[in-house]
């Protein structure tokens, strides 16, 4: 056998599971294996990558990877939200999907779609998406400031 005696089959119910409860379950076993597919499961993802991919349904497929705990990211927190606030929103989900593309948004990533990011062209846009609400556009003749100046000026921004 593959795997010896200490594997474990994953269930199609074990996709309700969160990330955290899928872990806690098959963390004593050296392999698990799909019950619809028989292909491996890794336990980096704790879902069928093979069933994943010719799933069709979107909000199947996002109920597989992240069960129940994950979070469409609404694009108005660009703007209505600064990078703290989203933080707090979005940090404990397991997964954050963006509204606008369904892509994967990484909490590593500062909260915002790098996708949608490196579509748009507006800088304006742009900043609000990496930076939050508290955002401004430093200026090139403020270099004529002194840095105390500069720091009073750009001190309220993210």
């Amino acid at each position: 056998m593959k795997f010896g005696s200490k594997f474990g089959i994953f269930n199609t119910f074990d996709y309700n599971l969160d990330l955290k409860e899928r872990k806690a379950k098959y963390m004593n076993y050296d392999g698990i294996l799909c019950e619809k597919c028989n292909n491996d499961i890794y336990k980096r993802f704790y879902y069928c990558i093979y069933c994943y991919d010719k799933e069709t349904d979107v909000n199947k497929k996002r109920h597989m990877k992240f069960g129940s705990n994950f979070k469409i990211f609404n694009t108005f927190d660009y703007t209505n939200l600064n990078l703290e606030e989203r933080k707090a929103k979005y940090m404990n989900y397991d997964g954050i999907l963006c509204e606008k593309c369904n892509n994967d948004i990484y909490k590593y990533d500062n909260f915002y779609c790098t996708y949608c990011y490196d579509k748009e062209t507006d800088i304006i846009k742009k900043g609000h998406m990496k930076f939050g609400s508290k955002f401004g556009i430093f200026k090139t003749f403020d270099y004529n400031l002194n840095l105390e100046k500069r720091r009073a000026k750009y001190m309220n921004y993210d």
